[in-house]
């Protein structure tokens, strides 16, 4: 049987899509001067939509400020928020927010300061 004595013919799509990469770096910047995350969509799961502020539509990484090192210690502190009263007088239980809390602040620091490597 040929291919045209088939009742079906098979095509093939291949559909290729940007995403965005969490482990990218979202303080990284584009040669328009803005960040990384800010040409995605937050409220449309990430969409790559562009550049919100000005017409790039792709992030081209500015290498210039991508070494800047200096720039980390102008970003906010991690902030936990507010303390949970859920530990009551709970001495193990403390001792587990506040070390939860620490590698919350540490996974922060390091996933700001690798962007800029």
């Amino acid at each position: 049987m040929t291919e045209l004595e088939k009742p079906y013919l098979i095509e093939t799509k291949i559909l290729t899509t940007r995403i965005y990469n969490e482990e990218y770096g979202d303080h990284r910047k584009c040669i328009c001067g803005h960040l990384y995350e800010r040409h995605f969509d937050s409220y449309e799961d990430m969409d790559p939509c562009g550049c919100k502020y000005c017409a790039c539509d792709d992030f081209k990484e500015d290498i210039d400020t991508r070494l800047d090192i200096t720039k980390i210690l102008d970003e906010l502190n991690y902030d936990p928020g507010i303390l949970h009263p859920y530990g009551g007088g709970n001495i193990t239980w403390w001792k587990n927010y506040v070390k939860s809390e620490v590698q919350h602040c540490n996974m922060y620091w390091r996933r700001l300061i690798e962007s800029y490597l």
